[in-house]
């Protein structure tokens, strides 16, 4: 059986290669792959180091989405185009193809950032695990702020100072809203939808605990309005202490971790 899936998920790779106008021959093209990508480029060099990041965004993932989740029947393909192959103007596309196969063409040249490269893969992981678990195979629309999180997370992880940094920018304007964070989409021009990471830390933060943190991550990827269980989540344990509202919470565990020294 695993030989079949096996040789039915290298067929179908093949098969979108192919079919992606890559214009190299399959001579001139290499792969890498792991359990959830599979890497197509033009060099060895570039497709081990994004075979290497695709692994650590999926570690990075593991942390808040089941095992079970993440075991896709076929891998994502990840098609690394340079500039004069890319049939897109943006840094990457994600496609859903035939068989609810993800693919996800990005355009490999110098411009390219490697927090780009990595939000990429962290958008494309979200969208095939929400198609393999929810059974949504076209337009899929998936919440900015879950894979803000698990991108950046993944980023801090290979750059400790990007924590700093990212702090610095956010300091001196004004915090987006907690609602407008959490319904905007990936690759909104919205700064709302770069505040995944942040919700997260909040969390953590307010002692909210894992497995309650993981809900909250699958019931944004299912399209569950998470608003009210997001707000029972941080709700004081205490029974003499009152009851607070979402938004004044987000804006003081905010400026609790703006106003901290590192």
């Amino acid at each position: 059986m695993h030989r079949f899936l096996a040789a039915s998920c290298l067929l179908l790779i093949l098969k979108l290669i192919s079919a992606t106008s890559f214009s190299l021959s399959a001579s001139e093209l290499r792969t890498m792959g792991n359990r959830h990508f599979e890497i197509v480029g033009p060099d060895l060099g570039s497709v081990s180091r994004m075979n290497h990041l695709s692994m650590l965004t999926v570690e990075t993932a593991a942390r808040y989405l089941e095992d079970e989740g993440l075991a896709f029947p076929m891998p994502i393909l990840v098609s690394l185009r340079p500039g004069p192959y890319a049939e897109h103007a943006d840094a990457y596309r994600i496609r859903v193809r035939e068989r609810a196969a993800v693919q996800v063409d990005i355009r490999w040249d110098a411009s390219l950032e490697l927090s780009t490269a990595i939000q990429a893969l962290s958008e494309a992981l979200l969208t095939q695990y929400t198609i393999f678990n929810y059974g949504r195979s076209i337009d899929v629309k998936i919440p900015a702020w879950p894979v803000a999180s698990i991108a950046e997370e993944t980023l801090i992880g290979l750059r400790t100072s990007r924590f700093l940094d990212s702090l610095s920018d956010i300091r001196g304007n004004p915090l987006p809203e907690l609602l407008t964070i959490l319904k905007s989409r990936p690759g909104s021009r919205d700064r709302a939808a770069d505040f995944g990471y942040w919700l997260n830390q909040c969390l953590k933060g307010a002692g909210v605990d894992r497995a309650t943190i993981q809900r909250l991550f699958r019931m944004a990827l299912a399209g569950i309005e998470m608003d009210q269980a997001l707000a029972v989540a941080i709700q004081p344990t205490a029974p003499e202490l009152e009851a607070i509202d979402l938004e004044v919470w987000w804006q003081e565990r905010m400026a609790a971790l703006l106003e901290r020294e590192y």
